[in-house]
């Protein structure tokens, strides 16, 4: 990092300081490992911070029918009689 790029790396040490963790990906096969204490001394593109599965809850009708919906609170207020809610996470690789 230096003065000329140091305004890419900006939100990844945010990122740092929130506590979130940064990857660094050693090539261009898509793989990603996890850094303790990045140094920041490759491009930009080869750092990220690492990605938070999402989650939702769906509820699944008698009717064979779904919605999804970003709450449980939500979920249950739309849950009818006989209506199976799921938490749904996604699955990072």
């Amino acid at each position: 990092m230096n003065k000329d790029n140091a305004k890419h790396f900006l939100p990844l040490v945010q990122a740092l300081v929130d506590g979130k963790m940064i990857q660094y990906s050693p090539g261009n096969n898509n793989e990603w490992v996890d850094m303790v204490s990045p140094s920041f001394k490759a491009p930009t593109n080869r750092y990220r911070i690492k990605p938070e599965p999402r989650e939702w809850f769906l509820n699944v009708y008698p009717t064979g029918g779904a919605y999804g919906h970003e709450t449980l609170s939500e979920a249950q207020k739309d849950a009818g009689k006989n209506t199976r809610t799921i938490r749904v996470r996604e699955i990072l690789d």
